[in-house]
């Protein structure tokens, strides 16, 4: 029965969303929660800080993890079942508070409370000179990519193609986060393969408050080492669900002619000598760093330069779990 340890079955330890929520206020003395959901269910929906690895891993996965033995943990799944054999491989593993979110991830959303959505790439570290050249902006006006980061930090967002669903909601969330974005002192800049005209219909669309480079023949693109799907990942079944999802769940339109169909995005935290210190290469269409990812990149820039610490990028959520983020009425569906 060993391999079967992740069988849900017994008591466990509970707490309700509502006293979690509150125990999350509470930066001091908050648990670590974490999701033994799949990587999936994890990325479409989830509590900020929380830490993902599925159930099934979790054994095996467990001595890597950064949890704190002497710090309360707080497990959650889907509904409370998942949960089980992870609370008790805990505390069986010398973890002194561990408990299961009651109900799960059901709960949590059925009492409005806060969620990250999309998905999230953590970003590497790096520290390379970035590339730099002419480029055009979908207003058709010309300008060095250096004039964007001499300002101070930016994130500079490459999203595929203008028609790409995924880069459709990619935009809108950064679009719903920009006074966190803000007040971090982190600009962003979007980088598209379609044409100025295609890139300012995308604007116009979604309301993109952002700068938007237009790249039709990939220059930038190859020049920050962004790679291209093959043939196996256009026809993934876990990619495939996922544009499923994001196109009738979300919402999201899938746009034709829009740029590069094959092309892979990514992101680039450059600091304002010109370095690039973070990114994050996509590996599939639907992969590209949340605006928690990065916050907290741009955050570890203030603390290695020794800057005034800005105010923290976590609190706040990008929505309450009952709404979805506001989009144009224009926006293609």
């Amino acid at each position: 029965m060993e391999a079967f340890w992740w069988w849900p079955s017994g008591d466990v330890p509970e707490v309700s969303s509502q006293q979690l929520h509150v125990l999350l206020t509470d930066r001091a003395s908050a648990p670590q929660v974490l999701d033994v959901r799949t990587a999936f269910e994890w990325s479409e929906s989830r509590i900020a800080g929380s830490v993902n690895v599925p159930v099934t891993e979790l054994k095996c996965r467990l001595q890597t993890l950064t949890l704190n033995k002497a710090r309360p943990v707080v497990a959650i799944c889907g509904h409370a079942i998942r949960s089980i054999p992870a609370v008790r491989l805990l505390r069986e593993e010398g973890f002194r508070d561990v408990c299961q979110l009651q109900g799960g991830m059901a709960a949590w959303n059925e009492a409005g409370l806060p969620v990250v959505e999309g998905p999230s790439a953590p970003m590497e570290r790096a520290n390379q000179p970035a590339p730099d050249m002419k480029v055009t902006l979908s207003d058709g006006t010309r300008t060095g990519l250096n004039s964007f980061w001499k300002r101070g930090t930016l994130a500079l967002v490459f999203i595929r193609h203008f028609g790409c669903p995924f880069a459709r909601r990619q935009v809108t969330l950064l679009r719903c986060e920009q006074d966190r974005l803000t007040a971090a002192g982190v600009a962003i800049v979007l980088v598209g393969s379609g044409t100025p005209a295609q890139g300012e219909t995308f604007r116009r669309e979604l309301v993109v408050p952002f700068p938007i480079i237009c790249d039709p023949d990939r220059v930038l693109f190859k020049e920050y080492g962004l790679r291209e799907m093959t043939i196996s990942d256009l026809v993934s079944p876990l990619i495939l669900a996922k544009t499923v999802k994001v196109i009738f769940d979300g919402g999201y339109g899938h746009k034709f002619g829009q740029g590069s169909e094959s092309q892979l995005g990514g992101a680039f935290i450059i600091d304002s000598s010109g370095k690039i210190r973070f990114v994050h290469r996509a590996t599939d269409a639907a992969d590209h760093p949340s605006a928690d990812d990065i916050l907290q990149a741009a955050a570890t820039l203030d603390e290695q330069s020794g800057a005034k610490p800005r105010r923290s990028t976590r609190k706040t959520l990008v929505r309450r779990s009952t709404a979805k983020p506001k989009r144009s009425a224009r926006t293609a569906s």
